[in-house]
């Protein structure tokens, strides 16, 4: 495995949380992407950027299909809460 580093905005970032925090993203991808949003989120609370954190918690909390401002057009199997511990 190699080391991820990010760069961009924070909408970027949520966009690309969009794309990959999925059940029909590669999970290694999708695992990768949940551990960097959790990473930024508690981030921005510890330096206590609280505004910005809030923008990110309705997203750090599950897959896309939980976000409130996403609707899915193609559910997977496993659904949002097995997505993470599927088998591969």
């Amino acid at each position: 495995m190699i080391e991820i580093r990010e760069r961009g905005t924070l909408e970027d970032f949520v966009m690309k949380c969009k794309e990959r925090l999925c059940g029909q993203a590669q999970l290694e991808i999708c695992r990768q992407t949940q551990y960097t949003l959790d990473k930024y989120y508690r981030g921005l609370k510890l330096v206590g950027l609280d505004s910005l954190a809030r923008y990110l918690e309705p997203y750090y909390h599950g897959l896309r299909c939980t976000f409130p401002d996403f609707e899915c057009t193609s559910p997977c199997r496993w659904g949002a809460e097995r997505a993470f511990g599927r088998l591969v």
